[in-house]
């Protein structure tokens, strides 16, 4: 099953979990405020980086240019991963908004990333596309009295 990359998997799985538990712990909290268009841009980027990231979906092979380059991927998406749940555990300990943006950053840094080194291109289109949805969205709901 070379269509399935296990490690997209896994990094996908770290990513969600501490939102599931954030959601659960949470479940009267308003969505955040934003225009619908912008919404919408950041579910497609959220869902579009999420599936290609686990899924090949028929597209050409992708992979790395080098062992090196495997490495870096690695230990770049491990500390990224480690700092994303890192702030998180600073963000159940007190919701504050100046742990938000990294939050909101931070995965954004994983997808790129995973796409340019596995020289994916449409990965790479859709984690722009979240990036600039997901931090504007977030920007706007942290200065937002």
């Amino acid at each position: 099953m070379n269509w399935i990359s296990w490690f997209g998997l896994g990094i996908v799985l770290l990513l969600l979990i501490p939102n599931a538990v954030y959601a659960a712990a949470n479940k009267n909290t308003q969505p955040p405020r934003t225009s619908r268009i912008l919404g919408l841009a950041e579910q497609a980027g959220r869902y579009g980086c999420m599936f290609l990231m686990i899924f090949h979906a028929g597209l050409t092979e992708f992979g790395f240019a080098s062992a090196e380059g495997f490495i870096a991927w690695l230990a770049g998406t491990g500390a990224l991963l480690v700092l994303y749940w890192v702030f998180w555990l600073l963000y159940f300990r007190a919701a504050k908004p100046r742990y938000a943006l990294p939050l909101a950053v931070l995965p954004c840094l994983i997808f790129l990333p995973n796409g340019l080194f596995l020289r994916h291109w449409l990965l790479v289109f859709f984690s722009v596309l979240f990036a600039a949805a997901h931090i504007a969205i977030t920007w706007q709901n942290t200065r937002a009295p």
